[in-house]
């Protein structure tokens, strides 16, 4: 409280004077005077004036979906520490994920408790956002006059914990370069609260006490709800499979779908479909996903990037060359021709930057954008040839551990020769591929990356290794019976065998597919891989394979119910076979002969042939 005099010392109704500073709401703060009558100057003699508590945080976002699983997760943490220690949390994930707008969201829900204030501080740049600095303004905010606010970092570290030892406050933190960049800035009362932003998972922190939270990038139904958000309920319900098609090729990151609504806006007269087409027909996703500086998926992983040790940022372009996605430690090590524990190292540091995901034991993956990010970054950092020889190695390991696993799967299987020369690497298999169990797993597990490489090896020039890969896959078909994958594969592996000139290869994928097509009901093309395949082996004298062929085909007749016929080319295959001493293959067509009298009510004939089959 103040109090004021006239100035030319007549006497007068005393005056109070307030600290008073009016707002839009109607509240005071700073000096008012009160007084029934003034004569002449009124001297006005107040202390420092009284702020109100500071709300630096920006505005939660508008249009935020679908991140319930966080907010209770953030909500459980909060509620168990308020009022004990500071609490403090690390919301971590990659770029674009929505980290800022989760942490403004759950910022407001708990507003009220932070009656002392809520600070914002931007620490991407850290030669603008030292500690020292951000501390100064943390103070100032809090009414500490600047002229008592020292110079000394120290000093100030003291004065801003012994400020915040008693107050309730939230802070916001975003995009610190490191734990140490934020220990200074962490208030001490139990009833304070401070959210970090950040890529990387900030180790020192959580080894302080730290919580840390994982954002990932947001399911399908997710993804349609932001979609709704921006476009609005009704053009979504009524675009309902490109709505799903665009949420799956911006693959759930926030920002991509925020940016891609925007083009779909942008253009009202135009469907949905456009949007979804422009963006799968584009060479680059990630510049049509991309606005500006500040709403720029490109400008934000390019960040991520740059923020890389040069061998983490060459093992990250070697791995955007992968096929398909998720791969293993042996793997990356087998992409740049190293070692196991400076694999493992290097994939560390791309973890940390949030550039790459561990989603099981020694298993990593890309994001669908970074993924497409890396390949684009090897493209335009790395010569032609080296990004050639870095993908040959990675697709002569998936057809060395995949031929490992068959082996042990099928130990008995005749594989296509294949010869590894000395001058490749050394490739490190995975430790589990050891028994039958294990190794069928990895196959089933790798499937659909082996397909993948299977479709880029023959543009890149190896044809031959498509068709050992496709060949590598079969136990897991045979096994399986996944007609459709098997189909798909094998007649990618058929164009490249005719290309190379392999008749024997050739003929061994056309009775795959045969088996394939007629296991899918599709007898007509079933048909022409048959016939194909016995008059390629006919003309060719090619005794074993014209067996193999007529088994194709005697297959084809049981699936059609022709068992007579199915009957009179097994018999033929095994005379065949007998006659070249091919046991074993002999026996696998007694096997399937008396399948085949079994299904005729032959049950005597077809007891004879399958004990001939166990000689």
């Amino acid at each position: 409280m103040a109090h004021a005099e006239p100035a030319d010392g007549r006497s007068t109704e005393r005056s109070t004077i307030r600290p008073s500073i009016q707002n839009t709401a109607g509240s005071v703060y700073g000096a008012s005077v009160q007084a029934g009558a003034v004569h002449g100057d009124v001297h006005v003699h107040l202390g420092r004036l009284t702020l109100p508590p500071p709300r630096q945080l920006p505005p939660a976002s508008r249009r935020f979906a679908n991140r319930q699983h966080e907010l209770t997760q953030l909500d459980d943490l909060l509620a168990c520490e308020f009022g004990t220690v500071p609490t403090v949390i690390v919301l971590s994930g990659l770029t674009g994920v929505g980290k800022t707008a989760l942490a403004l969201s759950a910022l407001s829900r708990w507003s009220k408790r932070f009656s002392d204030g809520q600070l914002y501080a931007d620490l991407t740049h850290p030669a603008e956002a030292a500690p020292a600095e951000i501390l100064g303004q943390f103070l100032r905010a809090l009414g500490v006059p600047a002229d008592q606010i020292p110079q000394a970092e120290a000093e100030r570290a003291a004065l801003w914990r012994t400020i915040s030892a008693h107050r309730r406050l939230a802070l916001l933190l975003e995009a610190p370069a490191s734990s140490a960049q934020v220990r200074m800035l962490l208030p001490t009362s139990p009833h304070s609260l401070a959210v970090v932003t950040s890529q990387r998972p900030l180790r020192g922190l959580m080894a302080d006490g730290a919580h840390l939270i994982s954002v990932e990038s947001l399911d399908a139904d997710g993804s349609l709800e932001l979609l709704r958000q921006h476009l609005g309920a009704e053009l979504v319900a009524a675009h309902g499979d490109p709505a799903r098609e665009l949420a799956e090729l911006c693959g759930g990151l926030p920002l991509a779908l925020t940016v891609a609504a925007a083009h779909a806006a942008a253009r009202p007269h135009r469907a949905l479909s456009y949007t979804v087409t422009t963006l799968r027909r584009a060479h680059n996703r990630l510049e049509y996903l991309s606005m500006n500086d500040d709403l720029s998926a490109q400008a934000s992983f390019n960040t991520a990037y740059e923020s890389l040790s040069e061998p983490a940022a060459g093992v990250y372009r070697a791995l955007g060359l992968t096929p398909g996605q998720g791969f293993s430690v042996e793997l990356a090590a087998a992409a740049i021709d190293t070692d196991l524990g400076t694999a493992e190292d290097l994939l560390r540091e791309l973890l940390d930057a949030s550039l790459l995901t561990e989603f099981d034991a020694d298993r990593y993956r890309f994001h669908d954008l970074v993924h497409e990010h890396a390949r684009h970054a090897a493209e335009e950092h790395d010569l032609p040839e080296d990004r050639a020889a870095t993908q040959e190695r990675i697709l002569r390991w998936f057809l060395h551990t995949a031929r490992a696993a068959a082996s042990t799967v099928m130990p008995a299987r005749r594989e296509l020769d294949y010869r590894f020369f000395s001058s490749s690497p050394p490739y490190f298999l995975p430790f589990d591929i050891e028994d039958y169990n294990t190794a069928l797993a990895w196959l089933d597990r790798e499937r659909r990356n082996l397909g993948a490489a299977v479709g880029e090896a023959a543009p890149l020039g190896q044809p031959e290794l498509a068709i050992l890969l496709a060949d590598a896959m079969q136990p897991l078909a045979i096994i399986h019976k996944d007609n459709g994958h098997t189909i798909a594969v094998d007649e990618i592996a058929l164009i490249a065998a005719q290309a190379t000139g392999d008749v024997a290869a050739t003929n061994t994928i056309r009775k795959r597919l045969a088996r394939a097509y007629a296991g899918q009901g599709d007898v007509q093309r079933a048909q022409g891989h048959v016939d194909q395949a016995l008059r390629d082996t006919s003309e060719a004298g090619d005794r074993r394979g014209y067996a193999s062929a007529l088994k194709s085909l005697a297959i084809l007749h049981v699936a059609t119910g022709n068992l007579e016929a199915a009957e009179d080319c097994f018999l033929e295959v095994v005379q065949i076979l007998r006659d070249l001493g091919r046991s074993r293959a002999e026996g696998l067509a007694l096997i399937n002969l008396g399948d085949a009298l079994v299904q005729l009510d032959r049950a005597a004939e077809a007891t004879e042939h399958l004990e001939r089959a166990r000689i």
